[in-house]
């Protein structure tokens, strides 16, 4: 990735933005497409944005605070960064996490996970944690509970967060556990982690009339 790390600019406060597609690079030879720009495929689209705003919508994987990713955008020279990541985000290339419970619901309903990562499981001896990692060869492992495992383990990116998180089995689990507002609020942790695609599930018009 070419945007922040995570550790860039500290910032405790501000919401975080992610990016939802899949990356497909800085790109160059095909027709009708501009040789240096980024390509990124969203649901059954594939989109070709420039260069500067792909790096933008790039460093979006790590799900940065946005006050830390507009001035990462400033320090390298991106132009117009602000008004960049307004495009990003009104075209639905990137959502901005919410913290409104009903909004974070309207976002589980809008969105959907693919699984990307490597499960190693909580062993024989019934761990309430899971291990994941972002693949086979990955050194750094993620510890998750239970909601979260039964989650990933089921999402191929064409499901709904809310709908999915509907079917979970979560007996034995606290009564004020929500899993689908628990795993919205675990989302940034888990695309730093490189386990998850954020995917798009419901068309620009539908998202409008939410």
């Amino acid at each position: 990735m070419t945007g922040p790390s995570a550790e860039l600019v500290p910032d405790s406060t501000g919401p975080r933005v992610l990016s939802v597609g899949t990356a497909g690079g800085i790109t160059s030879g095909f027709d009708g497409l501009p040789d240096g720009g980024g390509l990124v495929r969203l649901g059954d689209d594939i989109l070709s944005i420039d260069e500067e705003q792909y790096r933008l919508w790039d460093s979006g994987l790590l799900a940065p605070k946005m006050s830390a990713l507009l001035q990462w955008a400033a320090h390298a020279g991106i132009d117009r960064p602000d008004e960049q990541l307004r495009e990003l985000l009104t075209d639905h290339l990137m959502v901005e996490q919410a913290r409104d419970p009903d909004e974070l619901l309207r976002q589980a309903a809008a969105h959907a996970v693919r699984f990307i990562g490597y499960f190693i499981g909580n062993g024989p001896s019934r761990s309430p944690r899971f291990l994941v990692k972002a693949g086979a060869e990955a050194s750094s492992v993620l510890a998750i509970d239970v909601v979260l495992y039964q989650f990933l383990l089921r999402a191929d990116g064409t499901v709904p967060i809310a709908e999915l998180c509907a079917r979970l089995d979560i007996d034995g689990m606290p009564d004020d556990v929500d899993p689908a507002r628990h795993v919205m609020e675990q989302l940034p942790v888990l695309l730093r982690a490189g386990v998850i695609g954020l995917e798009p599930h419901i068309t620009d018009e539908q998202m409008e009339a939410l």
